[in-house]
């Protein structure tokens, strides 16, 4: 079961009530935009509720098509969102780390309807290039 709680603030009680049903919670955060205020009120009320937190970056299409950073920029920029939330998860107390190599960041695109891990990613290079192990690949990487 899916619960779609937006992130914007007049829905942050129906927010708080829908993560007490949840197992785990989708974090989506904005490529361009960053961690927001309700984005880190929501990441708080889903630490307290111990929940596993999995990380979405939306709208990557947009470091590229609007922004037209250059692979570095935009790499810096993700990586830069990633550190963001795992600061607000450390003020917090939350010991886990999120982290692309982990599985628990994603990449997306909802307007242009792709989403990856880098585990399916690795996976989907796998089955275009058939001689070619993710598996030691990420082993290098961690």
């Amino acid at each position: 079961n899916i619960m779609d709680c937006p992130g914007h603030m007049n829905f942050s009680d129906e927010s708080s009530a829908a993560l007490r049903l949840a197992d785990g919670a989708v974090v989506v955060v904005g490529a361009v935009e960053g961690v927001m205020i309700q984005t880190e009120r929501m990441i708080k009320h889903a630490v307290k509720a111990k929940l596993p937190i999995t990380l979405v970056i939306n709208k990557v299409d947009r470091l590229i098509v609007e922004l037209k950073l250059p692979p570095t920029d935009a790499y810096h920029k993700l990586a830069n969102t990633i550190d963001e939330v795992n600061t607000v998860l450390e003020q917090l107390g939350h010991t886990d780390k999120l982290s692309p190599e982990l599985g628990n960041v994603c990449f997306a695109s909802a307007d242009h309807h792709w989403i990856f891990s880098i585990p399916s990613f690795a996976k989907r290079y796998t089955d275009y290039h058939q001689n070619f192990n993710p598996l030691k690949k990420m082993d290098l990487m961690m």
